[in-house]
Formats: structure tokens, sequence, C-alpha cells
């Protein structure tokens, strides 16, 4: 992707394992630019979590190295604690101190200012938020949506050079969900925060993230824009976790490829016969009419059309993808 000059956060061949034989994350590589908003999206248990925490330096990897604004934080024997890392964080259950009011919890970071400077920060943050006027009330007073925001207020509030969110909407119901990661997106694009968020929802990583990168089994799968994820899966894995996807098998011959859908062109050109697999994201049923034969018996000299019903299955977008799961390296294939 890009450079490490560009990238706020670098990850280069980290792997964690837990008890010897529960293998966390492997071989991770990984480059967030300044100011992206990178969605680390996988099912339960992939890694994306241990991945988030790996960054924060709340873990320590088996090997590999991660840099931070162009400094190197963990690997070949330094591991900065997580204090030192300029990393706020935004857990799953917000924990907000429940005996201090939302001022004192955003302020909490600061304890190291004037208390004049203090001040003008928390109010900032709560201007940035949207909870102005609500500054000495307690968390429970708030809903979910304005302690999410109190959370981010927080992590935003000794100016971080990295954000990080641990399944940050996981708590609200479906309609909150909504409008609060809306919200949340707006907010870090004002503060123009370097971020990156787990979640396992895929409407919510291609909604709001300007890159998704999709994780399984401890390794990364593919990096890229949401639309290019969804509509160019690097693999059946892919494309099967990310959206809905009908699969569709069919025989590779040179540029092309025949399946039940017909004669269509390959994405690489391979040589002899391979197994290719098509992505169909989405597909509409409509009726088609088409003119009847008329029996040379009748009497009418013109044509009569009687109108004869029939389904055609038509793919809403035009994009199919397709993928070799064979391996040519002398072609591309693969």
């Amino acid at each position: 992707m890009s450079s490490a000059s560009a990238s706020v956060i670098r990850l280069h061949n980290i792997s964690k394992h837990y008890g010897g034989e529960v293998q966390a994350v492997n071989k991770l590589s990984l480059d967030v630019p300044r100011g992206t908003l990178l969605a680390l999206l996988g099912p339960s248990g992939c890694g994306k979590s241990t991945t988030l925490r790996l960054i924060a330096g709340l873990e320590t990897p088996d090997s590999g190295d991660i840099w931070l604004d162009e400094r190197h934080v963990t690997g070949r024997g330094v591991q900065v604690p997580p204090e030192a890392r300029r990393v706020g964080m935004v857990f799953q259950d917000y924990a907000l101190f429940p005996h201090l009011t939302i001022a004192d919890n955003i302020a909490f970071p600061l304890n190291h200012l004037p208390a004049t400077q203090r001040r003008q920060r928390v109010a900032a943050m709560l201007e940035l938020v949207g909870l102005q006027g609500r500054e000495r009330r307690y968390p429970h007073e708030l809903s979910g949506g304005q302690q999410q925001r109190v959370a981010l207020a927080r992590a935003l509030a000794a100016d971080p050079a990295v954000v990080l969110l641990d399944e940050p909407f996981s708590n609200l119901d479906a309609a909150l969900r909504r409008q609060t990661r809306e919200e949340v997106r707006a907010i870090l694009k004002t503060a123009g925060t370097t971020t990156v968020f787990v979640t396992h929802d895929q409407e919510e990583a291609l909604s709001i993230a300007d890159l998704v990168a999709v994780m399984a089994g401890g390794y990364l799968l593919q990096v890229g824009l949401p639309r290019k994820v969804y509509l160019e899966p690097a693999s059946l894995e892919v494309a099967t976790f990310v959206g809905e996807a009908n699969i569709i098998p069919g025989e590779a011959h040179g540029d092309t490829v025949t399946c039940t859908l017909g004669t269509c062109r390959c994405c690489v050109r391979c040589v002899g016969q391979c197994r290719y697999w098509y992505a169909m994201r989405r597909f509409s049923l409509r009726p088609t009419r088409r003119a009847a034969p008329v029996s040379s018996g009748s009497r009418s000299t013109e044509r009569i059309s009687r109108p004869a019903c029939a389904m055609m299955m038509v793919p809403v977008c035009k994009r199919v993808r397709c993928r070799c799961s064979c391996s040519h390296p002398a072609t591309g294939c693969g």
C-alpha cells in the first residue's frame, strides 16, 4: 500500500500465539495511511481484536515489528508501554467511570495539563461530539449512543496519533447503531485521526470505513476500498463472508470461462483447463415476453404474436468477479 513515511500505523510480519498452539495472528503485515478509517473485519476468533491489542501495546507479539507515527514501538527488543504510544482506545463496553461526571471522564487522561487548559480541552471535546450542556451529568443519565460519544471524546482528548475501537457499536440496538456510527465517522473525520475499528458486521465495515481489511484464522486475506473488497474479493473465503454471494463454478479455456450462465471472459488468461468460480452478488428475476410462432395453417396472412412469459435471471450489478483456483505462475493464474 503506502510507504512507511505516509503510514501512521505499520505492522510487519506480526505473529501471536497463545499456549504455543492457538494461532491468533500469523505473519500479518498492514499499513494504514494518515487520516484513514480502517475496519478490521472478520468472524469471531479470527484475530482482529488481538491485532488491535497488539497495536495498543496491551499484548506483546511473538515476532514482527510495529511502527506508530514513524516510531518503532514493538519488535527487536523494543516494547513501548501502552501509555507512551499516543494511542486512544474505545472499548466495547465504553469503560466509563460511573462515579465521575461526563466532564471528569473526558478529563481523565489530561491530568498532566494545568486546570485552565484541561477545562478548555474538555469544552472542545464536548463541542466536537455534540454534548455541550451535559458535562455535569453521569454516564447512567445518558443514552447508549451518548455514552459512546463520551468514550470517543475521552479517547481523543489527549490528541492521540491513533484511535482504536473494539466492536464499538455492538451494544446498541439496530436503529441507534446506524445513527451512532455515522456520528462517530463524522467526529473522527473532523478530528482527522487515523483510526482502526474492529467489527464482524459487514454492513458496518462497508458503510463507514475508508479501507477494509478482512481477516480469517489469524491471516489477513485482503485489504482495499470497501467497494473493491465487495465487488472483487481476493478469495472464495472473502467472497462468502463479505456480503451474500452466489458462487458459480466454471471451466476456464484461455481467456474465456464456461459456466451455467454461458461463456464469459476471464479476469486473467489461463493456459489449459482450470477451475474458476464466479461471485455474483445479487440477482433479480424479471419477466420477458417473446413472440410465439404462428402455425402454417393460420388464415391470416399477417404474423400474429402471442405473448409467452418466461423468467430471466439478470445480475443487478454488471461486474462479476471470477477467480482461478489453480496455480499457474507462468500465466499469472491463482
